[in-house]
Order: structure tokens, then C-alpha cells, then sequence
């Protein structure tokens, strides 16, 4: 019979020597923080005519961070021409879509500040909206059919001793913030009420012809129009409609649709459809502004060509 060899018992294991060392094995590194693993902090963006020479933007900026330290602040723009809701409804529908969901978006155009105009929370395309009732909110309430819009009515949100004339500061900074801080919307805002809009903010289409009007000219003196994208191509479909449409737009008329700038030569007059989705005019390498001698509200009508 053969002998069973002896089990090694775990005194008798070799173990390495200390010149010998088994390595380390490297340190697992930390997973980076990402915005699914850590919650995203509260984000406020600013829109409003106030300009960034004075002090009426950093005090808004003072209010919230009093009220929700927490909360980050962006600025969209402060250089809405003075008293232009048209305008600042403009940007402001541009300009939502680009932030992150549940942003709460602070907009003061108010030439209207301390008389019967409501201000009001507004809920749509899964953000916040808070602001004068005057139209300023009415562009992007327009453009989600299950908006709902509300008062802001309850004093105890609002700073003690709040002026007539600078809600920014004592009505809507509060607001946000205090939403931005965990408020409950219905607390802030119990009651419900219509969404102001303006007439000049919706495109139509009537027997062949789709209409709008100029309601903003930016830095480089574009005209931008009201008339979106989907609703020209949804009633001028087909691919060469694009080439051979005319726009009228005060007492002129350009033919077709481009593209881009350099379609044309520098100079020229152009249609085409900006950054923000809207038919806009301008003139290459130049201040269509100036150059056509546009205004704001100037009627823009698209037509097809009339057969001869």
C-alpha cells in the first residue's frame, strides 16, 4: 500500500521572501462624480431689461442667495431694449429649451411694475417661469398646451416692505428663490389664472399666405420674425417651395429661402431661417436695420409665386 503524503499544514507554506515581495495591487480609483450620481443644485437664469451698468441686477442676485445659498445663477441677457415685452418674450422662448429640466427662469420686463398686472409662476415644458402677467411669459405659455399658470399672491414670500416699483428685487427674486430652496409651488402661488399672451407673437396662415411680424432686431441688426420654421413647412411642403417662395416684407419682396449668409452676395438681401427657429431678414455683411430701413411690428408674408 502506498503511503498518503503528509498534508502541509499552513505553518509549512512558503511564503515569499521580504526581497521578494508580492506586489500591491493598485488602489481602485474613485468613480468621478457625474450629475446622475450627485443631486444638481438649483439653477436660477436671469432675463431683463435692466442693463448691467446699475445695481439692479446683483441686488436680485443679493435676494436669492439670501433666501437659497444653494441656488446657481445664470445670466441669459440684461440688454432687452427697455420696456420691450415683445422682445423679451422672444429671448426668452429661444432661450428655455437649451437648460436643464425643472430650471426656474426669473424674467422682468415690466413697464407695467406696481399696477394690476399679476405676478405669476408659470409651469411649461417641464420648467419654471416666474414674472410680470403682461405678455412676457405669453410666447412660451403659447407653445405648451398643458401650461398652468398661477398668482403669486401670498405676501409671506415676498420681502417685508416691498416697493411699487421694483418687484425684480421684492416680489420675483423671492419667489425663485424660495422655489429653488424646496417651497411648494401651490404654496407660493395658490391661484390660478390665464397666461397674458400677445397678438404680435403668433404666426398665422390665410388662403395661400403665411404671415407674421418683425418682433426683434439683434446685435448684428437682423430682423427676426415670428413666423416659425414647422409652420411654413407645414403649409409650403415639398423641396423646391424652399427656392422659389417670395417673402414680402415692408415694400420688398426677395425670392426664395437661404440657407446661410454667403448664399448671397455681400450687400444682398436675404431670407432664412435663424438659430431660433424663426424666419429672419437680413443683409450680408451688413445692418439690415439700417440698410432696409425696417421696424419692429413691419409685416412679413410669405407667398408662392403667382403663375403667369
Amino acid at each position: 500500500m502506498t503511503p498518503t503524503p503528509p498534508r502541509k499544514s499552513a505553518e509549512t507554506k512558503s511564503k515569499p521572501s521580504a526581497s521578494k515581495a508580492a506586489p500591491k495591487k493598485p488602489a481602485a480609483k474613485a468613480k468621478p462624480e457625474t450629475p446622475e450620481s450627485s443631486p444638481r443644485r438649483p439653477l436660477i437664469a436671469l432675463l431683463s431689461d435692466f442693463g448691467t451698468e446699475g445695481w439692479y441686477v446683483g441686488v436680485m442676485k443679493g435676494v436669492i442667495k439670501g433666501i437659497c445659498p444653494d441656488a446657481d445663477i445664470v445670466d441669459i441677457s440684461h440688454d432687452v431694449v427697455p420696456q420691450g415685452v415683445i422682445e423679451g418674450a422672444l429671448m426668452l422662448s429661444a432661450a428655455y429649451a437649451w437648460f436643464p429640466p425643472e430650471t426656474i427662469f426669473l424674467a422682468v420686463v415690466d413697464p407695467g411694475v406696481g399696477s394690476a398686472r399679476d405676478p405669476v409662476l408659470l409651469r411649461a415644458h417641464g420648467q419654471w417661469f416666474i414674472g410680470p402677467n403682461n405678455g412676457l411669459l405669453g410666447y412660451v405659455a403659447q407653445r405648451d398646451p398643458d401650461s398652468r399658470c398661477r398668482i403669486l399672491c401670498e405676501k409671506k414670500f415676498h420681502l417685508p416692505h416691498s416697493s411699487s416699483t421694483f418687484h425684480g428685487r421684492d416680489v420675483f427674486a423671492p419667489a425663485a428663490a424660495h422655489l429653488a430652496a424646496g417651497v411648494d409651488p401651490d404654496d407660493l402661488a395658490p391661484r390660478s389664472v390665464d397666461c397674458f399672451g400677445l397678438a404680435a407673437s403668433t404666426a398665422w396662415y390665410d388662403r395661400g399666405t403665411v404671415g407674421g411680424d418683425i418682433i426683434y432686431f439683434d446685435h448684428f441688426g437682423n430682423a427676426v420674425t415670428n413666423i416659425p420654421e414647422e409652420l411654413f413647412r407645414k403649409h409650403f411642403p415639398g423641396p423646391d417651395t424652399r427656392d422659389s417662395i417670395n417673402v414680402h416684407v415692408a415694400d420688398r419682396v426677395f425670392t426664395g429661402i437661404q440657407r446661410t449668409y454667403n448664399d448671397v452676395k455681400p450687400g444682398e438681401a436675404l431670407a432664412y431661417f435663424g438659430s431660433m427657429g424663426n424666419l429672419e431678414i437680413a443683409v450680408n455683411h451688413c445692418n439690415a436695420h439700417e440698410v432696409l430701413g425696417l421696424r419692429l411690428l413691419d409685416k412679413v408674408l410669405l407667398r408662392k409665386p403667382t403663375r403667369p
